[in-house]
């Protein structure tokens, strides 16, 4: 039988309890949503959290008190968001990455992000970032992917238009 790695998203990036009831918000919710899908075969948790309001959160505290909470109760590689929110600065989204987790995402470009664009702060269609292999581990300069030969980003990049913003979708898509 071929191996499966599963990763379950519990929480989502800016859920609230009114659009999902069920949606778990504090650190013990957070802690037993983890545990359910690990007795289901997850082997990792991606992590966002939520203050004590329900709100989304970068907060430290926030963080290690809901990480704590799934280690208490299973064994599972825990990937922390910098996503954040949609318009949450870098140094906000990074701060939970002091806390050391196993794994956390990194997106290398500008994307849609519901009727929102997530800005990355740096080109979308090539490039490199700086990011260590393992926890203290020296910076390495890695490759971005190029964005595919025919999309917006490239062909905008490539006449020299340093940001746009496409209208007339079902939400406007910027680019820088």
């Amino acid at each position: 039988m071929d191996k499966l790695i599963i990763t379950a998203a519990i929480v989502g990036a800016e859920l609230t309890p009114a659009q999902m009831p069920a949606l778990p918000v504090t650190a013990r919710q957070i802690g037993e949503a983890a545990e359910e899908c690990c007795e289901a075969g997850a082997s990792i948790i991606h992590l966002h959290v939520r203050d004590g309001a329900g709100n989304p959160s970068q907060a430290v505290d926030d963080s290690a008190n809901a990480v704590d909470e799934i280690r208490r109760r299973c064994d599972v590689i825990v990937q922390f968001s910098t996503g954040g929110a949609v318009g949450t600065p870098i140094e906000l989204r990074a701060a939970p990455l002091r806390l050391a987790p196993e794994m956390a995402t990194l997106t290398t470009g500008t994307v849609n992000f519901g009727d929102d664009v997530f800005l990355v702060g740096f080109g979308t269609d090539r490039g490199t970032v700086a990011a260590a292999s393992d926890w203290g581990g020296p910076m390495e300069v890695k490759a971005v992917r190029p964005s595919h030969a025919r999309s917006y980003g490239r062909v905008c990049h490539d006449a020299g238009i340093p940001a746009f913003m496409l209208t007339g979708m079902s939400s406007s898509i910027a680019f820088t």
